[in-house]
């Protein structure tokens, strides 16, 4: 995109898209009860192409990090790649995030970006993801 007057309006649309992004996950964060169905869909076996992809397990020592890595403010604004995640999650290949995602996008926590490589929380995600988490904080 040019740098010129004639582009503000379209920076000040991205912009306010990126605000409503984040105040929406900061409003998921405030409502404890929210998410309970979502949450119970997320940890289902999904079917694709006669293949199963496993729910995710929040208290799992494998899920885990890699969803907290999913909330990241800097996630809200711009979205997410494998290549993000792999900076954020040193110890895990390309292939595993791959893998990862591929469940990410099965079960409704996140939707692609168009014309590019990243994705981004879908509000199910936010809200099953930080209810997961708010869960797990209590409990132990």
């Amino acid at each position: 995109m040019k740098k010129n007057i004639y582009s503000l309006p379209i920076l000040r649309e991205r912009y306010l898209a990126a605000n409503w992004r984040y105040i929406e996950c900061l409003c998921a964060l405030a409502d404890p009860s929210a998410g309970m169905p979502q949450l119970q869909r997320v940890t289902q076996l999904v079917q694709q192409h006669h293949r199963t992809y496993r729910g995710f397990d929040f208290f799992s020592n494998q899920d885990q990090p890699m969803l907290l890595t999913l909330l990241r403010g800097e996630f809200n604004i711009r979205g997410f790649a494998n290549k993000d995640l792999r900076r954020h999650l040193p110890g895990k290949t390309s292939s595993r995030l791959s893998r990862f995602l591929k469940r990410v996008r099965l079960l409704g926590l996140a939707h692609k970006i168009p014309r590019s490589y990243g994705y981004r929380l879908s509000l199910l995600g936010q809200t099953a993801i930080t209810l997961a988490f708010k869960l797990k904080s209590k409990t132990g």
